[in-house]
């Protein structure tokens, strides 16, 4: 789920559904009124976010409850600079304390012993990591694998030690809250802050798509992450920050094709350890711009104003990727009109003086 769907709400607004966005149907919605939170227009880096004041959530269920492997990102910040004494802050909790391993929870702990530390109740047992920051935001990744170590976690894309007390891997029932504790939803332990984005994968991901989300959510939000694979998020590169995909390669695997907004990447060969090739842009909405096309080339009648910032990291050969492109994913209708002929893919820019223009 991210804040996408509620583009059109008013800021302050109450938020009743929080869409997901994946397919899978597992949005979490809230009836209540007075518990339901908040939207935040234009709110971190010129993207909303959706405010909980202590006392809001949202909930739902994964039909069949979740098992490892499963891999969750998530961008939050907290309003507190320290937790008080028996307040805990959930940004994301699934199960109920059924016993060992029955239970996924992000948190931030209350104040005193281990005092705002990240913190996970698996069911059972108190899991704790790093100490996490008030009033700054953050990519939280928290997996949980099949085998010991059963879990992991990184925040801004530095590794992180935690405890491991699990014996087993995860299994829970359906329910999941977001703002608040699973296992109790009328009591205490709300988030008191703000979260823009969560996302959540059946699988324990590899380090080159755990780069490439995390330069993805760097980008969007203007969060400094270690292995940012994507500078032309930078403000000296017009900040192309919106819809950042990529493709890459590291020594336990590769993510092998990427889409957004009609651009999409797939690797077609030399991609070695290390290599990747990532795309962002800053057009909301796109159209047919007419203006300036022949400024660039006498063969060019129309382009799209949406530009993509392309960032290659090679290490070795020089990486070969296709580009595809859908008018339709692009937003500007559907197939090309006339002989496909009329339609050529140019790169019309490189900050490379050493690189030719294909028209």
């Amino acid at each position: 789920v991210d804040r996408r769907q509620r583009q059109m709400c008013i800021r302050d607004s109450n938020i009743t559904t929080w869409e997901d966005e994946s397919g899978s149907g597992n949005s979490p919605s809230q009836s209540s009124l007075n518990i339901k939170p908040n939207w935040q227009e234009n709110f971190v880096n010129g993207f909303p976010a959706i405010s909980f004041d202590g006392g809001e959530r949202l909930e739902g269920n994964f039909p069949g409850g979740l098992q490892a492997p499963v891999s969750v990102f998530t961008v939050a910040y907290f309003d507190t600079v320290s937790q008080p004494i028996g307040d805990w802050d959930y940004i994301l909790s699934v199960g109920s304390q059924t016993g060992l391993n029955s239970m996924l929870n992000i948190a931030r702990n209350q104040g005193g012993i281990n005092s705002d530390k990240f913190f996970n109740e698996d069911g059972g047992n108190i899991n704790y990591g790093p100490v996490l920051n008030g009033n700054q935001w953050d990519i939280i990744n928290f997996s949980e694998n099949t085998t010991s170590p059963f879990t992991s976690l990184s925040v801004n894309g530095n590794s992180q030690t935690i405890d491991n007390f699990m014996i087993n891997s995860l299994n829970t029932n359906a329910d999941f809250s977001v703002g608040n504790f699973a296992n109790a939803p009328f009591n205490a332990h709300h988030m008191n802050g703000k979260i823009s984005e969560i996302i959540l994968f059946k699988s324990v991901l590899n380090n080159a798509e755990t780069n490439i989300i995390n330069s993805y959510l760097g980008a969007k939000y203007n969060i400094t992450v270690n292995n940012d694979k994507y500078i032309g998020d930078n403000a000296i590169n017009n900040d192309n920050d919106r819809e950042v995909i990529g493709i890459g390669s590291e020594s336990d695997g590769s993510n092998l094709a990427a889409e957004a907004a009609g651009l999409m990447l797939d690797i077609n060969n030399n991609f070695d350890n290390g290599d990747y090739l990532m795309a962002g842009h800053n057009v909301k909405n796109n159209s047919i711009n007419t203006v300036d096309a022949n400024d660039i080339s006498s063969s060019l009648q129309a382009r799209w104003d949406r530009a993509w910032w392309v960032d290659v990291t090679n290490t070795g050969l020089n990486v070969i990727a296709n580009f595809r492109f859908q008018l339709r994913e692009a937003g500007l209708g559907g197939s090309p009109s006339g002989s496909i002929s009329n339609y050529k893919f140019c790169l019309l820019y490189t900050s490379d003086a050493a690189d030719d223009l294909l028209c």
